[in-house]
């Protein structure tokens, strides 16, 4: 599950300069489900859709990627607590 959180211009500084136009990208996933090389290619992937939707390449450099484990069953959608097994049943369905 991804929630992007749009922010605006304002709230956001760097060291380098104010207004600094961030995107911040937090995916929650179950534990251990995402190797190393799964990582990797989630925060490459999800930085370069962003990157594309805003029409902007510099746009890459401002977009921070949150990954974060949950607890199984600790988050959840539509009154369903996420777990392995409710990931394997979407799976299936797909």
């Amino acid at each position: 599950g991804a929630y992007i959180h749009r922010m605006p211009p304002s709230t956001v500084n760097t060291a380098a300069q104010g207004g600094a136009r961030t995107v911040r990208i937090q995916v929650l996933t179950p534990p251990s489900v995402l190797n190393r090389a799964g990582q990797k290619q989630l925060v490459k992937e999800a930085t370069e859709i962003v990157a594309r939707i805003a029409g902007d390449p510099t746009q890459a450099g401002r977009t921070w990627v949150l990954l974060t484990e949950a607890a199984e069953g600790g988050w959840g959608i539509a009154g369903t607590a996420f777990g392995r097994e409710e990931f394997a049943a979407l799976a299936k369905k797909g």
